[in-house]
């Protein structure tokens, strides 16, 4: 899943406690521990019915993470006063959620869990605007930690607490932190590392925090989160993720390496070039959520041939169905395509400009390769992929 950038201003107060939404509150609150219920009156303060002088931990809890939120929302944020001391030494930016951080008046806080001694798990929920609708729509459920140490309380991030807590093992690679894989796994995401700085004659000036779970649900949980909105799937264990701020890399594929994922390491690598050609390369070489760029196509392409109209309106079609992720097949079609018709000199030499970061696929097409019906190139090129591979799938193999 590509990452999720929210402009607060397309956010309203997303906040509506009627009898329905009580009852989405209640259902969720039985995920997880018996949690004191601490509902938003209308933004983060929060404790609209309970005598919080009663529980110093929930009071110093709340109190913490209202006080964060108005620091982020601001701009100012003084981590120190805020975070686990590890966890500011070890990241860029120490809350892993901070890109998908909600406005503060479409957030609220669920609960708080007692752990242990020495840990509360904190649980915040994120709406989505739905200004029109009687039951705003949830976007995340996500878990903080609170750490308790001699009379003071910092938040952190789950997955710290997850890796300590279950113990996983680790390999250090030549190009970073490998948990959860094996040695032979270990040589082959090096190898794929040094593939890509040969090919692009660059080098890797960051190291990466590579994390491979069992299935996807693991992943999601071990990251925070009870719920994300599109994350669940109902086809498939495999699925990845790219935290570029902190570099690092959450995969399921414990039998093989996750090209996919390392190969978005080009965030990284090249962070100017245009992002469809980023996503295009790690697409046509890697697949998307553990089907290769073929089976993604002849996934799609029954549906597209008839119903080509949705093509019109590219860019809001962005998910058919929970495995299958139309602009993965698009930018993957569009970068074979490049690479073919001009090769994958002109491809390097284009990935290295910084004038085309964000231009989009029906400009690029028309820009780079004279095409002004996407839609239909699309269509065509889809139809010749139905029983072969695109030719540079391959790119990256030995």
């Amino acid at each position: 899943m590509a990452p999720l950038f929210l402009d607060r201003k397309k956010f309203l107060i997303a906040m509506v406690l009627n009898s329905r939404f009580r009852l989405i509150v209640i259902y969720l609150l039985s995920i997880k521990c018996t949690i004191n219920v601490v509902l938003a009156q209308d933004t983060v303060p929060y404790y609209s019915h309970l005598k919080l002088s009663t529980n110093e931990d929930l009071r110093i809890a709340i109190d913490l993470y209202g006080k964060y939120i108005d620091g982020r929302m601001e701009g100012n944020i003084d981590y120190q006063q805020f975070w686990v001391k590890r966890e500011i030494e070890k990241y860029a930016i120490p809350d892993l959620a901070s890109h998908y951080l909600l406005p503060k008046e479409n957030t609220a806080i669920m609960g708080v869990a007692k752990l242990d001694s020495s840990h509360l798990l904190l649980k915040t929920v994120g709406f989505m605007d739905q200004k029109h609708n009687e039951t705003p729509e949830i976007m995340y459920v996500y878990n903080y930690i609170v750490h308790k140490d001699n009379g003071t309380y910092r938040l952190g991030n789950y997955l710290d607490y997850f890796l300590q807590k279950e113990k996983l093992e680790y390999t250090n690679g030549s190009y970073g932190t490998y948990y959860g894989v094996s040695p032979g796994q270990t040589e082959g995401i090096d190898s794929l590392f040094k593939k890509i700085e040969l090919f692009f004659e660059k080098k890797f000036d960051h190291k990466f925090t590579i994390v491979n779970f069992n299935n996807a649900l693991e992943s999601l949980n071990a990251r925070g989160y009870d719920y994300f909105i599109g994350t669940l799937n109902s086809k498939t264990t495999i699925s990845g993720l790219f935290n570029p701020h902190n570099n690092i890399m959450y995969v399921t594929n414990s039998g093989s390496i996750h090209v996919h994922e390392i190969l978005r390491s080009l965030h990284v690598l090249l962070p100017k070039s245009p992002v469809i050609l980023r996503n295009g390369i790690a697409n046509l070489c890697g697949g998307s959520l553990g089907l290769s760029i073929k089976e993604n196509i002849n996934s799609i392409y029954p549906y597209l041939k008839d119903n080509k109209e949705v093509l019109n309106d590219i860019d809001n079609f962005y998910y058919y169905d929970d495995q299958v992720v139309p602009h993965a097949v698009f930018t993957a079609i569009v970068t074979n395509y490049y690479i073919k018709k001009f090769g994958l000199e002109a491809f390097k030499e284009l990935m290295a400009t910084e004038s085309h970061t964000e231009i989009s696929l029906s400009d690029f097409m028309s820009e780079f390769c004279d095409v002004n019906d996407l839609g239909g190139f699309l269509i065509k090129e889809m139809g010749m992929y139905l029983n072969k591979d695109l030719e540079y799938v391959d790119v990256f193999k030995d």
